[in-house]
Parts: structure tokens; sequence; C-alpha cells
């Protein structure tokens, strides 16, 4: 078993979001804490290059736009995205987003 407590995640903040990211240790599994607060990414599209993401609301409300589809989230709801899939949020909500396999920067891309 692995315990982290919050004070042990590392903290980003870009933009709208912050981001709590817990060090696992794990190549097969991460997870972080996003707080975001307005549109992310500010333009365009983000997408990951390697890992799915899962996505739970555990607070407030938001909209999840894919170049398909356009989803309302409230507290409790969850999505998944696939590996290239292209997507933005806005809101003012807090999620849950493990990954898998485990996510690191190299991997996210920004596109307009």
């Amino acid at each position: 078993m692995k315990y982290l407590k919050k004070e042990s995640s590392i903290k980003f903040k870009k933009g709208p979001i912050t981001s709590y990211e817990y060090q696992l240790g794990d190549k097969d599994l991460d997870c972080a804490l996003v707080e975001i607060h307005g549109r992310f990414p500010e333009n365009g599209w983000t997408q990951n290059t390697k890992c799915k993401e899962l996505f739970y609301m555990v607070k407030g409300s938001g909209v999840l736009t894919t170049e398909t589809e356009r989803i309302s989230f409230s507290e409790g709801d969850m999505a998944i995205a696939d590996v290239n899939e292209k997507y933005f949020w806005e809101g003012d909500c807090t999620l849950l987003t493990p990954c898998t396999p485990a996510w690191s920067p190299e991997q996210t891309r920004n596109t307009k």
C-alpha cells in the first residue's frame, strides 16, 4: 500500500487551473486533484498523447467539450478521455483525475 498526504503532492498553477500531482512512483497509474476556474486550456484544445484520463467531478460544475460532444458535469459525474482525444474544460470545479499509464507533462499537448 502507498499512502500520500495532500501536503506531499506537487502543486502546479497554470492559468485557470491549479493541480496537485500525487507522485505514486507507479509507471502504470497516477492521480491528481485539479481545480478549474474558467476555461482550460485558455485557447484551443488539450490532449494526452500516452495515457487515458478519468475525470471525476468532486465538487462544483463544468462543461467538458470534445471534438464530437459537449457534456455538462456536476458533482459525482465521471468521464474518460482516450489517448489523443482533444478536449477543453469550462467551469468552476474540482476534478479527481487518475491516469493510466502514469501522466507526465511531456505527453500533454495543447493545440488550436
